[in-house]
């Protein structure tokens, strides 16, 4: 039997608790919203639930793994489980008018249906619309399981209609978890900066990622001691495939090290070069990498640095 003890994280024992009550109860909502950061297990928390509510043997909110529906579940092959995967694009009206016409139709397996659409936040406006539609008017015996950020822009209408969990990650949880996981990581900043996505440390772990963030580390104070030219840390950054959550980093650095007028400028420094980096291509983004550090390092070290433009 797949149980949630021995599957998930323990900020998420309190959604959890809920719902396996209400399951038991035969009050089960039929629209459920996991708000929190990324990395913090919120996808993988809804597919354990829809496995749970599909399953033909258990009332409670596990999963037998032994039965027709769990077998096909696993499988990747269950026609009553209807999900959005890709979570790196927009997600449309067409994605979302074809699943509220496929809950229309009856249940293949005679019990539940479960729609999981990750990270709602990224609807288009007409996509929100229609899901809305569907929440307003829900097929009987039909349940979606639904995920956002913190900072997701999401219908309030929409928000009213679930009933919606804010995962609270404590920085003294996500250590504790990340001891008993074998995750290590020494500095305390970069402890409290992971403690925000404990999956992705777990991820980072288990490769050489989280070794070479906190190389990095080592590299980013060495040039700011002068010790390391600019074009070394642009070339790195250049290389990683999430420069967004290396500029996260610097961003909080900069919250904890820096006094406020350096917090302010550092922060409009990151955010003008975000904005910019995308129209970048070739040769010319380098100089852009480049130009960025070059002013990141005069607002942290409140200085001029002509040696560094003499790398250009």
């Amino acid at each position: 039997m797949n149980t949630f003890s021995s599957t998930f994280y323990p900020w998420l024992k309190t959604p959890f608790d809920a719902l396996n009550q209400q399951q038991q109860s035969g009050k089960f909502p039929h629209a459920v919203l996991v708000c929190g950061p990324a990395y913090s297990g919120k996808q993988a928390f809804l597919k354990y639930l829809a496995q749970a509510l599909l399953c033909q043997h258990s009332a409670a909110l596990h999963s037998c793994e032994q039965c027709h529906s769990c077998l096909t579940f696993e499988a990747g092959a269950h026609p009553d489980f209807l999900a959005i995967q890709d979570q790196d694009r927009t997600i449309g009206v067409d994605e979302i008018r074809m699943i509220s016409e496929k809950i229309l139709t009856t249940s293949h397996f005679g019990g539940a249906r479960i729609v999981v659409i990750p990270d709602i936040g990224r609807m288009t406006i007409a996509a929100s619309n229609a899901l809305l539609k569907s929440l307003e008017e829900p097929p009987g015996n039909t349940c979606f399981l639904l995920s956002m950020s913190d900072k997701a822009n999401v219908l309030p209408t929409i928000l009213s209609r679930c009933l919606r969990f804010e995962l609270r990650l404590k920085t003294s949880e996500t250590t504790a978890w990340f001891m008993q996981e074998g995750i290590f990581i020494e500095d305390a900043l970069q402890r409290q900066f992971f403690s925000r996505m404990p999956r992705l440390a777990q991820q980072w772990s288990q490769s050489k990622q989280l070794s070479l963030f906190q190389s990095f580390n080592e590299s980013f104070d060495g040039w700011l001691e002068g010790n390391i030219n600019t074009e070394q840390i642009a070339d790195f950054l250049l290389a990683q495939d999430d420069l967004n959550l290396y500029l996260n980093w610097l961003l909080f650095l900069a919250y904890h090290r820096q006094d406020v007028s350096q917090k302010e400028l550092i922060h409009q420094q990151v955010y003008d070069f975000l904005s910019d980096y995308g129209r970048v291509l070739g040769q010319n983004m380098q100089l852009s990498v480049n130009n960025f550090l070059i002013k990141l390092k005069q607002s942290w070290k409140g200085e001029k640095c002509a040696s560094d433009r003499a790398h250009l």
